[in-house]
C-alpha cells in the first residue's frame, strides 16, 4: 500500500491544495451532533499554511503524491499531508494530519503519521505529541492503537469557532521503540 504515494516536503506552490485538502478531510466537524463541534472549517485562510513555509530544519509539512501522476511528471496530486516540528527539548510535535476523504481507510493517514515518527526520529526527538478534540473519539482511538496516550486536557484555543463545550486532549508516544515497516501499513484509518 505504501508504493501508492511519493512522501515529499510542501513547498509554497502546495500552499492552496494543502489548505483545500484539509478543509475537505476535517469537513466531519462543522455543524453540533455526533463529533462534530464547529461552526467554520478547519482552516479559514491558505496564510494558515503559507506561514508555515517554507520548511526547514525544525518543521516539515510532509505531503503524498499520487505515484502515478508523479511517474508520469504530470501535476502534483496530493493525496494526504501532515504538518511535523521540533519543538525543542526531544521533543516533536504534529498535526493537523489530513488524507482525501475518498482514499481514507486506505493506510496513507497511518502512513503519513509513521513517515513524521521517522522525520522526528532523524531530528534526535525522543516523544511524538498530538493534540485531539475531546470530540473525536474515533482519532483518539486510532492514536491510542499506534502507541499514543493521553497525558493531559487542556482548554480549546478558540471557543468562538466551536457550537458546544470543547476541549484539547494531548496524546504522547515514546519515539524510542522501533517503528513499523511502512508496507504493512494498510486500511483501519478514517482520519479526516
Amino acid at each position: 500500500m505504501a508504493d501508492e504515494w511519493v512522501i515529499s516536503i510542501a513547498t509554497t506552490k502546495d500552499v492552496q491544495r494543502i489548505f483545500e485538502l484539509i478543509n475537505e478531510a476535517y469537513i466531519i466537524e462543522r455543524g453540533d451532533s455526533g463529533i462534530a463541534f464547529k461552526n467554520c472549517n478547519r482552516l479559514l485562510s491558505p496564510d494558515e499554511i503559507a506561514n508555515l513555509l517554507p520548511c526547514d530544519h525544525s518543521v516539515a509539512y510532509l505531503i503524498a503524491l499520487n505515484r502515478q501522476a508523479f511517474m508520469h511528471q504530470q501535476q502534483r496530486i496530493i493525496d494526504g499531508c501532515i504538518f511535523v516540528e521540533d519543538r525543542g527539548g526531544g521533543l516533536a510535535h504534529f498535526g493537523p494530519l489530513a488524507v482525501s476523504p475518498h482514499l481514507q481507510s486506505k493506510g496513507l493517514g497511518s502512513l503519513l503519521v509513521y513517515m513524521a515518527e521517522t522525520w522526528a526520529r532523524e531530528h534526535m526527538c525522543k516523544l511524538m505529541e498530538i493534540e485531539l478534540i475531546n470530540h473525536r473519539t474515533d482519532l483518539i482511538k486510532f492514536y491510542e492503537k499506534r502507541g499514543y496516550a493521553a497525558v493531559r486536557t487542556e482548554p480549546f484555543h478558540d471557543n468562538a469557532r466551536v457550537t458546544r463545550d470543547t476541549h484539547c486532549i494531548i496524546l504522547k508516544k515514546d519515539l524510542s521503540a522501533e517503528g513499523v515497516d511502512p508496507d504493512q501499513l494498510v486500511g483501519g484509518d478514517n482520519l479526516r
